[in-house]
């Protein structure tokens, strides 16, 4: 008895060797695949020979279940991370900050994986253990003796274990004479010892597609993949974008008979650019649904839930979550009232909560939007108070109600009825021995952990469609699957997206240990996955003649050839040609695409007229900002200004906004002004430091909703001391500049509004404004500008026009209090007479202009509105 090979071309079948041979057609005889779908062509072909008894055909999974035996309960899943959980002493939770179920989910799967990884290589530990892995494998020791301690008591044993040579049991292998291994090429430590025992009783028979010499016979492990030399040449293509693929595949199927297949098949859209030509190709499961979209939903805003703060909400995940059509259809919220809720961002709030919409929309008067937020927040305080699979149950039935997410495109049923199985599993947690109550596993938020395991177990669950597609249309199929196709020379086989964005595959590496690690104690390293890979490759591309290969070069998304392809083209020195779809082919298509769309602008010359409705009574107030706009762009003002045209900003996270932070600081410098001007009259100007921070953190403390409460910390112990700081230091800057001046006028916030037109044409333009602080004395006046970011020191000679009538009509400064800086400002950017021109030049257009500087247009919002061309 031994242990023999057999090697077949990557262009024959593995059951040709086989099928026709009478000598392996015996119920004595063991085939052990890969998978499913070739144990099942073995079946269709050698299963039923004429007058033979048929082979035994099973998986290497089905194999592990009749020889790793046990009489012990067995853990899967959740139960085993549960039971994790249970075993981690007190002390590593305080270290690693562990509270609840899911803040152990990674570290358990590490764990269970480790010494997995130990029993399949017959390793009690590692051979060297590094400095910086010492701590973490502590833990897992520790940890181990619990889990082993509470896994007698209980009589477990976590599925990932069960391979093991404790657990070997040879009574069923035994009563074969002959085992054939199909197309297997990784055997762990564990199975070279079966299969080493197994062969002094019978033949062992290793059948592999690959040349003699690639595969370790003696170590039983592929140790390289030399690139096939074929004897014919497929077709490479290469294209620029996706969508030519496409275009390509469409023309193609009007000439032959074609079969797609692709390793991105998961994340392939042609379906829905082209819904007449081809078919979804990924599988529906729970994550398309309705339901499984509304409920991940809310769970992002129950976990940005602010406990600290009571039943606060970040406004962030709330207007994330009204983005998504299924949640805001939900609570029937519209776009109008979406836009309004999305501005409440632009005032710079963080926070949302029973307690404080009707505040915050006050800002916007509307009783509707209040009642459906408040319904939002209600169903979320359900969530908090689920306590059992019972009233998680009822949840689902009574407050959301199932029967709102019934679909068309789904088969509801199907899905009512995993949904059931999915809480029978939930509830099987709760049966198990060591389970106390949901406190103790998902601590103070245990609706919230319940809600969580749902999702969990929905994820990825596959159901079934009513989705009909007609025969011929395509269905682009995973890359391997033409493997187990049956050859047929009428069809042609295309290979798209053969790209390095998914050959190689990230291997991402469940075990943090080192390479030379693995290579010591026998466990497969990421070379050697990825010489499997590779040969995973080959076997796919050369299975069938009648194949073409398409690739991509997309240099802004990094996205090139994969690099196996790019071994097997020079070696067979195939020629790499263009695909025959030129881009502007792909344009013509787009734009096609697009017709009926309402993709339109009603001006196309891109004039905007002036109409005598855009100003009310023939009159315009301008501020300083809008000169600034004005002097940029008189279109953009007349967007933003006249017309008030809501846009929908995207929320970008800032941990501190800077709007709220000029606010706050703008705020107290004007209250020191008002306690203190009197004094300052007087010559005094003197203020206390602790008056300061008292006041700053007054402030603070109004704009609570505006804050996230990480920066609390922040705040108080590094940007409040700074502030207080450098305020303190600009009084006493001007206690000394004013020393022995007669100051005539200290005041803050100094406003003019103008009754009288400042300019009267087809216009009557009045100006406004108000200066940060003013200070006059019989020497000099004085406009000081506060600010906590850049300058623009226009503003301060708009001011100075404003109240002084002349550019030069007194002194001008700013002060920085983030930084502490006290600059005056002599250059002059802002001009009477430029000032004059700009409004009297606006004031006479019969048109709305476009800014001078194309380039100001990139970042513009309102370019797709104007429509100008460079």
């Amino acid at each position: 008895m031994s242990i023999k090979f057999n090697y077949i071309r990557y262009e024959e079948k593995f059951y040709t060797y086989f099928e026709d041979k009478k000598e392996w057609y015996s119920p004595k005889h063991l085939f052990i695949f890969n998978d499913n779908r070739m144990r099942d062509i073995f079946i269709k072909k050698m299963g039923s020979y004429l007058f033979s008894e048929s082979p035994v055909f099973i998986t290497l999974e089905e194999l592990k279940e009749r020889i790793f035996l046990t009489d012990k309960i067995v853990l899967k899943e959740a139960k085993r991370i549960l039971a994790f959980f249970k075993s981690i002493p007190q002390e590593i939770k305080e270290d690693l900050n562990i509270e609840n179920y899911f803040d152990v989910i990674d570290f358990a799967n590490n764990f269970f994986s480790y010494y997995e990884m130990l029993n399949l290589s017959c390793s009690e530990k590692l051979k060297k253990e590094h400095k910086w892995q010492r701590k973490y494998l502590d833990y897992f020791k520790k940890i181990k003796k619990e889990f082993d301690i509470l896994a007698l008591k209980y009589n477990y044993i976590p599925s990932d274990w069960i391979e093991n040579l404790d657990f070997y049991n040879d009574s069923w292998i035994s009563k074969f004479e002959k085992i054939i291994f199909i197309d297997i090429v990784e055997y762990p430590t564990l199975y070279k010892k079966i299969l080493e025992q197994l062969s002094k009783k019978m033949d062992i028979i290793i059948s592999l597609q690959m040349p003699c010499g690639d595969f370790n016979e003696n170590e039983l492990k592929l140790e390289k993949c030399g690139v096939p030399i074929l004897n014919y040449k497929p077709k490479v293509y290469f294209c620029e974008k996706d969508i030519q693929e496409a275009i390509y595949l469409i023309k193609q199927t009007d000439k032959e008979k074609i079969n797609v297949y692709s390793p991105g098949v998961e994340n392939n859209n042609f379906y829905q650019l082209f819904p007449n030509d081809f078919a979804q190709s990924k599988r529906d499961t729970m994550n398309d649904t309705m339901l499984y979209k509304f409920l991940n939903i809310q769970l992002k805003l129950l976990l940005s839930r602010e406990e600290k703060l009571g039943k606060v909400y970040l406004l962030k995940e709330f207007i994330d979550g009204l983005e998504e059509k299924v949640f805001r259809d939900y609570y029937d919220i519209n776009q109008e009232e979406f836009i309004e809720l999305n501005n409440l961002i632009a005032l710079g709030y963080k926070y949302i909560s029973k307690q404080n919409i009707e505040q915050l929309l006050e800002k916007i008067a509307d009783e509707d939007i209040v009642f459906k937020v408040k319904q939002i927040l209600y169903d979320l305080d359900e969530i908090t108070a689920i306590d059992s699979v019972e009233s998680l149950n009822s949840y689902l039935l009574n407050v959301i109600e199932l029967n709102k997410f019934l679909e068309t495109d789904y088969d509801n049923v199907d899905i009512l009825e995993k949904m059931l199985e999915i809480l029978g599993i939930i509830k099987s947690n709760e049966t198990m021995e060591i389970y106390l109550n949901p406190n103790e596993i998902f601590g103070n938020r245990q609706g919230e952990g319940f809600y969580r395991i749902l999702i969990q177990y929905m994820k990825d669950i596959v159901i079934k469609s009513n989705i009909k597609y007609p025969q011929d249309i395509l269905l682009i199929k995973p890359f391997d699957f033409i493997r187990y196709a049956e050859e047929n020379n009428k069809n042609i086989n295309y290979f798209i997206d053969i790209t390095d964005e998914y050959i190689p595959k990230i291997l991402r590496d469940k075990i943090f240990l080192t390479e030379i690690q693995k290579k010591e104690i026998g466990y497969q390293t990421q070379e050697e996955l990825r010489i499997i890979e590779k040969y995973r490759f080959y076997q796919t591309i050369c299975c069938q003649k009648n194949t073409v290969i398409i690739t991509r070069y997309d240099e802004e998304k990094a996205i090139g050839i994969a690099p196996f392809l790019e071994e097997f083209i020079t070696n067979n020195e195939i020629t790499l040609a263009k695909i025959p779809v030129e881009i502007d082919e792909v344009e013509k298509v787009i734009d096609k695409f697009l017709e009926g769309n309402n993709i339109t602008v009603d001006n196309k010359e891109g004039i905007f007229e002036k109409n005598e409705s855009d100003f009310q009574d023939k009159s315009l107030t301008l501020g300083a900002y809008d000169i600034t706009l004005l002097k940029e762009c008189p279109l953009k003002f007349y967007f933003s200004k006249l017309k008030k045209l809501d846009y929908v900003k995207k929320y970008e996270g800032t941990d501190l906004d800077p709007r709220i932070l000029g606010i706050i600081v703008h705020k107290v410098l004007e209250d020191i002004v008002k306690n203190i001007w009197k004094d300052a009259l007087k010559g005094d100007i003197n203020i206390e430091s602790q008056d300061v921070e008292l006041m700053l953190r007054k402030e603070f403390k109004k704009e609570r909703d505006k804050i996230e409460i990480h920066m609390d910390n922040y705040i108080l112990e590094i940007l409040i001391p700074v502030l207080k700081k450098n305020i303190v230091y600009f009084f006493n800057l001007l206690k000394k500049n004013y020393k022995n001046q007669n100051i005539k006028r200290f005041q803050s916030e100094k406003r003019k509004n103008e009754t009288i037109p400042y300019y009267s044409g087809k216009l009557d333009v009045y100006l406004t404004g108000r200066a940060d602080l003013v200070v006059e004395t019989d020497i000099h006046n004085l406009i000081i500008d506060y600010k906590t970011g850049g300058n623009n020191s226009e503003q301060l000679d708009y001011y100075s026009i404003l109240l002084y009538e002349h550019e030069d009509g007194c002194k001008k400064a700013f002060f920085n209090v983030w930084t502490g800086e006290y600059k005056e400002i002599d250059k002059v950017s802002l001009t009477k007479e430029e000032l004059d021109n700009i409004i009297i030049e606006f004031s006479n257009s019969s048109n709305f202009q476009m800014c001078q500087q194309i380039k100001n247009c990139n970042s513009c919002m309102y370019n797709g509105l104007c429509r100008r061309e460079e």
